[in-house]
């Protein structure tokens, strides 16, 4: 990575470089709690391709609150039908799903929605997201805008069917 692409770009270069039977993707915030790591292995090690650590809660502001409510109610609605309540980018994939993510080659997508799209069925663990202790988020409300319209237009038809009704 020549410069700072995003957390989830990094993220699918760690997944397309790896090499294991499966992998784990975590945020370095320490908002996720690390400790459920082995409860997503022995559910990989039950059969499950894609464990997810789902947020039933956050203690993040109000403000943070409502707007990651809203971008997954949307998603829901709109783009993803499965896409957790509470959202997730905390999950454990199987070596089958990395691969077929890895040739993918999209770049503004999003990888939780990429997680999901591939289809295998998904293990669900719930938690709640702590508040952020250390440091300043990265994610600045023009790059959740961003965000949203990338996702929303990767996985959704919406937007097309929208500017073809209006044409």
């Amino acid at each position: 990575l020549s410069r700072n692409f995003g957390s989830f770009v990094a993220c699918l270069a760690g997944l397309r470089n790896s090499s294991g039977d499966c992998a784990v993707v975590i945020s370095a915030d320490l908002q996720d709690p690390p400790e459920l790591i082995p409860d997503m292995v022995s559910e990989w090690q039950q059969g499950h391709k894609i464990v997810l650590a789902v947020r039933r809660d956050r203690e993040d502001p109000f403000i943070a609150r409502c707007m990651a409510s809203l971008y997954y109610r949307l998603m829901r609605r709109f783009a993803l039908k499965e896409m957790p309540p509470g959202g997730f980018d905390f999950f454990l994939i199987d070596r089958v799903a990395i691969d077929i993510i890895s040739k993918i080659r999209e770049k503004n997508t999003s990888l939780p929605g990429l997680v999901l799209w591939v289809g295998f069925p998904k293990k669900m663990l719930y938690y709640t997201r702590k508040e952020r202790e250390l440091g300043r988020s990265m994610w600045t409300f023009s790059k959740k805008i961003k965000y949203f319209i990338d996702s929303f237009t990767a996985f959704s038809y919406f937007p097309l069917r929208l500017a073809s009704v209006t044409g």
